[in-house]
Order: C-alpha cells, then structure tokens, then sequence
C-alpha cells in the first residue's frame, strides 16, 4: 500500500496496518515526531509548588525527535544514492534513500509500536510505485470522468467509480496489446480518439487517427524499445 503524508500522519492506522501485516509505504509530514530508541509509557510525577492537577495519564519516557531534525543530522555517508525508476522519455530517475527501524506511539494499545525496516532497495521501489498510482487518477480525470458524477448515495458512488475503472482496464489492455504485438505506442487519448471514431462518434476516420498515431512514433524500433516505457 502507498499513501500520502494526509494519511501517513495518522499512527492508528499505521499500527492497523503493521497489526493486520499489510507492507505500506506512507508519506509522512517532517514535523512529525519519532523515537530512535525503545521507550516506555510512565505517568509523569507531579513537580512540587507547581499548578496544575496531577497527572493521571501515561506518557513516553523519551523525547520524541521530528524527522525534519533527524534528516538534518545525517552524515552524506548515511545516505544511498539509488535508481528509483525511468521517467517518461527513458531517462533514470535517481533519488537519495536512507532507512533505519524506529518507534512511534500506538494509540490502540497505548504502548510504542516498532516501524521495521526493509531493504533500502525494496523501500524505494514501493516508494516509487505511488507516481504511476497518481498517473492513473490523472488520466482518469482527465480522459474518463472519474470526477465527474453527480450522485445521492454511496451505491451510484460506487458504480460511476466501477465503469471508470473498467474503461481503464480496457484501455490498458489495449495499450499493452499493441505494443507487445506491434511495438506501437499508444497513448490513453489515442485509445479513446480510435474508440470515437470506431463508433461513428467522430467526423475523423479511423485511418485518419492511425496516420497521426504512427506520424509520433521513433523511427526506429530499437530506439523505440529503449526509450519507451508503458506506464499502467
């Protein structure tokens, strides 16, 4: 699972997440805080000829640290520069990784729950995967209308977002078809465009859109092998 920092703030379902043993990767605002060391949850003693009623409530022994103030102590050594994933015309994408076990607290068990860690190469690539899970919300905004319903209960909700979702299956599914068969590059609005005009929805012919199709494609197939990239 990959998530941004609006539900990586929120530990209780970081520890359902851990308790169900579901891998995520969450991003997490950098003012959040974090303990390097095991803590336990004591109730604070009451400083004397202080205001204030007594404490009733059990806290961390420890400080908590924020991650923008751990990140900002780290050594380059402690960094790993790594290849994440190609970008849309081929080239590598790098970033730096770093990774280590910490806590933070569980509000279900009022305890502190331990984030173990995973191989800097396997937090990458689940890091990495959120870009194509973007990629397809924006492509189905945009080309599908997965934003665009008007509905009075969560059943219609729900099947506008199904019809959405098989119409980028099928798409895909061509996407991937046409490649592999033909090594022809198509992208989501050209699959629609083809559509529209297989149905008679549109004044253009289906030999006019191929024409414009294969007018964007390399000329050269092993050029087009290595810089094309079929994101689904």
């Amino acid at each position: 699972m990959c998530f941004d920092a609006f539900y990586g703030r929120d530990s209780h379902l970081l520890c359902s997440l851990i308790k169900m043993g579901l891998p995520f990767v969450a991003d997490v605002p950098d003012n959040i805080g974090i303990w390097l060391e095991p803590f336990q949850m004591r109730v604070p003693l009451k400083v004397a000829n202080t205001p204030g009623r007594k404490p009733i409530y059990a806290k961390p022994n420890r400080e908590s640290v924020s991650i923008r103030r751990y990140a900002d102590s780290l050594k380059k050594k402690y960094w790993k520069w790594m290849k994440i994933r190609h970008q849309s015309k081929g080239r590598l994408l790098f970033a730096w990784f770093h990774s280590r076990e910490i806590y933070i607290y569980n509000p279900i068990t009022q305890k502190r729950q331990l984030l173990p860690g995973a191989t800097l190469r396997q937090l990458a690539y689940m890091q990495c995967k959120r870009f194509f899970i973007e990629k397809s919300f924006r492509e189905a905004k945009k080309e599908l209308g997965l934003n665009q319903y008007q509905t009075r209960s969560a059943q219609s909700w729900h099947k506008h977002m199904a019809m959405v979702m098989l119409g980028q299956l099928f798409i895909n599914t061509q996407k991937t078809f046409c490649y592999s068969s033909e090594k022809l590059w198509l992208t989501t609005q050209d699959t629609i465009l083809l559509v529209r005009s297989v149905l008679k929805m549109t004044l253009r012919t289906v030999t006019q859109f191929m024409g414009t199709i294969l007018a964007k494609q390399p000329p050269d197939y092993k050029k087009l092998k290595k810089l094309l990239f079929i994101r689904i």
